[in-house]
């Protein structure tokens, strides 16, 4: 028994220890970056600055070539008709002529308007309805084809986390660099965030030190000790 309790102890402990330095980091984010960085896309594409809350110039998007996907990384082939809050995902270039090299940037597309554009789009290419697929492509050109500004914050790295962004360099259209980064849009830092994973993980913190010094006590405490713990974890 006193084992098991210790083990409980340090796994809660491990999880705050986590949660509470992923919420610090991101407090660091929101206080260094307190706007966002501007610049052209192709100064990003030069030098990648290690800052995250970005705001790029003279950013060539084609959202011909976008990815539609789920959750879990895996590119849809079907009619986003039906689907919850579809992913649709597009490559970030410099406006520059005959740009052929890797794609270093990624965006996560936000705003109604786009969204709906590109749903139609990915639903005539599922469909097979390649006369209204044509006829869009010709009417809707300059919609498609863009030289935009774009706001938003950008994971990189080891901050790309989750199954989606693991998985994306394998099914996006396009050739992505191997440290691309995703930027979503309209995204700010996560300051927020950052207080409620810091108390999160105070809570695990305290109940996993817990559980470990209750390890050390007496035989006939422990299961007193064991419930009392979780009980305040799951009664707040």
């Amino acid at each position: 028994m006193k084992l098991k309790l210790a083990l409980w102890g340090i796994f809660l402990f491990s999880i705050g220890a986590m949660t509470t330095w992923r919420g610090i980091k991101d407090l660091v984010v929101s206080v260094r970056e307190a706007k966002p960085t501007k610049m052209t896309c192709a100064e990003y594409y030069k030098r990648r600055p290690s800052v995250r809350w970005l705001h790029l110039t003279r950013c060539r998007i084609d959202y011909r070539r976008a990815g539609l996907f789920d959750y879990n990384g895996k590119i849809i082939r079907k009619s986003p008709s039906g689907m919850i809050s579809p992913i649709f995902v597009v490559a970030v270039k410099p406006d520059v002529p005959k740009y052929s090299g890797m794609v270093q940037l990624l965006m996560r597309v936000e705003g109604n308007t786009k969204r709906q554009l590109l749903h139609t789009l990915f639903h005539f290419k599922a469909e097979k309805k390649e006369a209204e697929l044509q006829r869009m492509l010709r009417e809707q050109k300059k919609d498609l084809v863009v030289v935009q500004e774009i706001r938003g914050f950008a994971s990189f790295g080891d901050d790309v986390t989750g199954t989606l962004h693991s998985k994306m360099r394998f099914n996006f259209p396009d050739n992505l660099a191997r440290r691309y980064g995703l930027l979503n849009q309209g995204r700010r830092p996560p300051g927020g965030l950052g207080w409620i994973l810091i108390g999160f993980g105070g809570v695990f913190l305290i109940a996993g030190l817990g559980l470990f010094m209750k390890s050390f006590q007496g035989k006939d405490k422990d299961k007193d000790a064991a419930e009392e713990v979780v009980s305040a974890i799951l009664n707040g």
